[in-house]
């Protein structure tokens, strides 16, 4: 991984000399758009074939949600509401995604996304496709972000059942329509990292302990309903 990020740096240094500072610079604040492309129908995003693109651009880029860096996501980029390339964060916590196109899409808006709790996530920035071209490096990296009230509503499940929020710093707080029987919080191996007996409507989870990650919290009521959703620790 680090011969690729030497490589990059150099490829970056030939880019930056042959183009103009502007069509290799993001202002993340003036590019933010709201995505007229529909979301996926599937997830995971099933990317295209890039045997069947001419050319391809690259990106690289940190993730941000309500200010805080998450590096525990699946980010795809999309052209025409087409999956266009698709990447998990390297282990320092980059975004390395190439995507494919042709020449003459040479302009077309690029938009970004991912899936939290099973729901597409439009990110706040965009950029124009353009071939062979890097956006960011890995001294700056391109700022993607997620907007807080896009995640930190309540979500509530057909069986009356709310996790809230989706981005956990320390506290998760469980309410259900009836009495709860048992809050849980499961690792992505299925171990069980924090669980609260319950005689009530509410439960509310510390976790500031645990490290960083994707979780599942998982609710049962007295009555023998039960929910599962994903949080995330930043």
């Amino acid at each position: 991984m680090r011969k690729f990020f030497i490589a990059l740096r150099a490829m970056m240094a030939t880019v930056a000399a042959l183009l103009p500072l502007s069509s290799v610079a993001i202002d993340a604040t003036s590019n933010k758009a709201a995505p007229a492309v529909r979301a996926p129908l599937h997830s995971p995003f099933n990317p295209v074939d890039h045997r069947l693109f001419s050319d391809n651009m690259n990106v690289v880029a940190h993730v941000s949600v309500d200010g805080v860096r998450v590096d525990t996501l699946s980010v795809a980029a999309f052209v025409d509401g087409e999956c266009r390339g698709v990447t998990r964060a390297t282990d320092d916590g980059y975004y390395m995604l190439t995507i494919a196109g042709n020449a003459e899409e040479t302009g077309k808006r690029v938009y970004f996304a991912t899936v939290i709790d099973g729901e597409t996530m439009w990110m706040n920035e965009h950029v124009s496709w353009l071939s062979d071209i890097i956006y960011g490096d890995l001294d700056e990296p391109m700022q993607l972000t997620i907007a807080s009230s896009e995640l930190d509503g309540v979500r509530q499940s057909q069986d009356g059942i709310t996790i809230t929020p989706t981005l956990v710093r320390d506290v998760v707080t469980v309410i259900a329509g009836s009495p709860l029987q048992q809050v849980s919080v499961l690792a992505p191996n299925g171990a069980c990292v924090a669980r609260q007996k319950c005689l009530d409507n509410t439960a509310t989870l510390h976790l500031e302990h645990l490290p960083a990650g994707v979780y599942l919290v998982e609710a049962t009521t007295l009555g023998g309903t039960h929910t599962v959703r994903r949080i995330i620790k930043p």
